[in-house]
């Protein structure tokens, strides 16, 4: 019964951590995506070489896959508590 318990904080804490991250991958997106915009601006008036613009765009994917990967984290996390309180499991 104390093992589960802790299981269950433990379960707690990781899904708190899980949507702090995904918060987080969500402004860097944002970021990204600004950032991107302006070197993709600078880039169409010849102010930004190929290589500075790639690198831009791979910084945005790279983001935006990093956004991904906590999404589906932080709903793993969350189908955890789930299944500790009981509630079937639904993946839709």
């Amino acid at each position: 019964r104390k093992q589960l318990y802790k299981n269950i904080q433990q379960a707690y804490a990781d899904a708190q951590a899980s949507l702090k991250s995904y918060i987080a991958s969500q402004k860097a997106v944002e970021s990204m995506q600004e950032s991107f915009r302006y070197t993709e601006q600078r880039f169409n008036v010849g102010m930004v070489t190929p290589v500075e613009y790639n690198t831009a765009k791979a910084q945005l994917l790279n983001a935006e896959s990093e956004l991904a990967q906590s999404k589906y984290e932080y709903i793993f996390k969350i189908k955890v508590l789930d299944f500790y309180k009981g509630l079937p499991l639904k993946l839709n």
